[in-house]
């Protein structure tokens, strides 16, 4: 499996994450927050799969330009895969005909622009032309909100979405034997935690809690979602907080880097 965390924009500096866009071997992508801007139409238009965490603007802010950049009414559209709750405000408040013309219900001749799909929490489907079964688990934020699972079968990789302390991803995390990794949210410093809390989001300090939580030492972990203004000092405090000691592996943790391809297994 092939993971790359999309760039915010091709000229901002590569370690600050505005927006968030994971995409998986070349044809999944996990939100719509930079996948609009990700490198030409004809590599965007390979994507045949969204799957969105949750509404919120940083992860779902290109999903029209996507879609416009792909149309293409000799194929079958994108399909995008979501919460209830958050299919339900992309139509009322993204393609209203007001922010956005309407691609939901929008036509060119018989073919529609974009498919949707509910999801249901802990309810696996297949995607990526059978080759990648995905599992939505409900977690901790203001707005519901999915982490996922995704299984091609030899090995797996976790995405909390964003979240706070959480519980039952990591029951599910414990209880797959072939996961490889886990892609888990950091936004604020710990100077910071009481926003955190109030908005559903980790700090250092329980970022390490939910590794205690996680209890795979040996996985590889990498944090995302860095908010920028507070960037560096995130990565002075959990530097500070692992090296200290933790339940997880220290050197098994690092800061995901945008561009970069991850690859697991084989």
């Amino acid at each position: 499996m092939k993971i790359e965390v999309l760039q915010s924009s091709p000229h901002s500096p590569t370690r600050l994450q505005y927006l968030t866009s994971f995409l998986v071997d070349d044809v999944v992508s996990i939100d719509a927050g930079a996948l609009g801007l990700m490198r030409t139409p004809a590599e965007q238009a390979r994507v045949r799969d969204v799957l969105l965490t949750h509404s919120h603007a940083d992860h779902t802010g290109l999903l029209p330009i996507f879609l416009e950049n792909v149309i293409d009414e000799r194929r079958e559209p994108p399909t995008v895969h979501a919460h209830p709750f958050t299919l339900a405000t992309l139509r009322q408040d993204m393609f209203n005909d007001r922010m956005w013309p309407n691609f939901v219900d929008l036509r060119i001749g018989e073919q529609r622009l974009v498919k949707l799909h509910v999801l249901e929490a802990e309810k696996p489907f297949v995607i990526a032309a059978g080759t990648l079964t995905c599992t939505p688990i409900l977690v901790d934020h203001p707005v519901p909100t999915f982490g996922f699972l995704l299984d091609d079968g030899r090995d797996a990789v976790l995405f909390s979405g964003d979240t706070g302390p959480t519980t039952r991803l990591w029951e599910i995390a414990r209880a797959t034997p072939r996961l490889r990794a886990v892609f888990l949210e950091l936004s604020f410093p710990d100077e910071r935690s009481e926003l955190a809390r109030r908005v559903g989001h980790l700090t250092p300090k329980t970022f390490v809690e939910e590794l205690a939580k996680l209890d795979r030492p040996e996985l590889q972990v990498f944090a995302f979602h860095l908010k920028a203004k507070w960037h560096a000092t995130i990565v002075d405090e959990l530097t500070q907080r692992l090296a200290k000691g933790t339940t997880h592996r220290a050197d098994r943790v690092a800061i995901a880097e945008l561009g970069r391809e991850y690859r697991f297994g084989g």
